[in-house]
């Protein structure tokens, strides 16, 4: 590749699409101008009216744009590019997040594994924009929630034994948020204007009845967790601490002490509490009962930030994944039993902790963004026990990234293939496009 001069020369950058898209991406660099210049005229004068509206911050890797969100909670990410669509797959985005990706048919038809979108009957040189499912799992059931995607496929249930998909006309546009222990009970959203604001309309529905145990426009919601019986639901809501509901009233019983992030914490298999990272707060994580609304701070052995914590299907274990890249395992007397130093590892990843843990019975996994060998990601299987690695898998481009456990030490992908951590394979779609 030759050099360019300083000041640009975007003629030669533009001389040939195919030649300029493959220069931007042999790098993995971030100038997109000869897409823009030649292919998106007619978007120029939208686009700079909108960087003249928001503030944007541009990057092509994990870590940044996950600092960059801070401690606000982002609803919509909108990705523009040429063909780097599986760093949305890669990214662990909060249940709830809506992603679209915008990009030229062309593009789109040349990468393998998408979320069942079929650019290639598009013609060029028409913009397509691709909605990335949502996917709720309930493990009891042996079921998965998915969608919905605007204007093409409602709100479904994968069988995930047959791969048979039952649509949900009754809520065809809302999208999943949360479902119980016991799969029985399932929080649904939509978008609404109430009162003058924008805000969440959220019913939460017995399965079985198909009754609603509650409905709310008072929030803009972003998480759902619910306690073991059923009996109440802890709500992550825009510019408030969370509030707790009891199903049977409705009534709001209490609203937490502290603010926090439901995407950093996991419910508590053997307690009727949520346990979260105190995501700014070196090693320390807050407890909330599902129940009465109480809280309790505690104070941990760590260096760092907790950035993920998940507890093991049998509650024995605690796992955390700290922003220093050290994977911590605890008993449940928050005593340490072994850390892994993942910025030790040859080829070490670039961020463990924005892209999360998995957990299977007897191992563990952890998702790394990217690694000093391979951008498109890394995933690690760890023996639950003792730490010790047992396999690294790498990934690929058009791949997609882990989304929910299944099985024994295998995940579904964004894509709706099945990787299995302990061979490396990936599997056919379980569903149907």
């Amino acid at each position: 590749m030759a050099a360019l001069p300083v000041g640009g020369d975007i003629a030669a950058l533009s001389a040939s699409h195919e030649a300029s898209h493959e220069a931007v991406a042999a790098h993995h660099g971030d100038n997109y101008l000869p897409l823009c210049e030649q292919y998106q005229k007619s978007h120029q004068a939208v686009l700079f009216t909108l960087v003249d509206a928001i503030r944007l911050e541009a990057t092509s890797a994990e870590r940044p744009v996950l600092d960059a969100r801070g401690g606000v909670r982002v609803q919509q990410v909108v990705l523009l590019g040429g063909g780097m669509d599986s760093r949305a797959f890669r990214m662990d985005w909060p249940v709830g997040t809506r992603l679209f990706e915008v990009d030229t048919a062309h593009h789109l038809a040349r990468e393998p594994g998408h979320s069942g979108s079929e650019p290639s009957r598009l013609p060029e040189p028409q913009t397509f924009i691709r909605y990335f499912e949502v996917m709720i799992i309930d493990r009891p059931g042996n079921r998965l929630w998915i969608g919905p995607e605007p204007a093409k496929h409602p709100l479904a249930t994968v069988d995930l034994a047959s791969g048979e998909v039952l649509p949900d006309p009754e809520y065809a546009q809302w999208e999943p948020m949360g479902v119980s222990r016991d799969g029985t009970l399932l929080a649904l959203t939509r978008r609404c204007v109430f009162r003058g604001t924008n805000k969440s309309e959220l019913v939460v529905l017995d399965v079985r009845s198909r009754q609603v145990r509650l409905h709310t426009r008072d929030h803009l919601v972003y998480g759902v967790v619910f306690s073991a019986k059923g009996t109440h639901a802890l709500i992550e809501v825009y510019g408030s601490k969370p509030c707790l509901y009891r199903l049977d009233g409705p009534e709001r019983v209490a609203r937490a002490v502290k603010d926090f992030s439901f995407h950093y914490g996991d419910t508590d298999p053997l307690r009727d509490r949520f346990t979260v990272s105190a995501e700014k707060l070196k090693g320390r994580v807050y407890q909330t009962d599902l129940v009465t609304g109480d809280l309790e701070e505690v104070r941990l052995a760590l260096r760092s930030p907790i950035g993920h914590l998940r507890y093991s299907p049998d509650g024995s274990r605690v796992f955390t994944a700290g922003k220093d890249d050290v994977v911590t395992c605890f008993d449940r007397s928050w005593e340490v039993v072994w850390q892994r130093d993942f910025t030790q590892l040859p080829d070490g990843p670039s961020g463990v902790w924005p892209s999360g843990l998995l957990v299977f019975p007897d191992r563990l996994g952890v998702v790394a963004g990217g690694t000093a060998a391979n951008r498109w990601g890394t995933e690690y299987l760890l023996d639950a026990a003792t730490g010790e690695l047992v396999r690294q898998v790498e990934s690929r481009q058009g791949r997609g990234r882990p989304k929910v456990e299944f099985g024994d030490s295998s995940v579904i992908l964004f894509t709706g293939r099945v990787l299995d951590l302990a061979t490396g394979e990936v599997g056919p779609r379980l569903w149907p496009s």
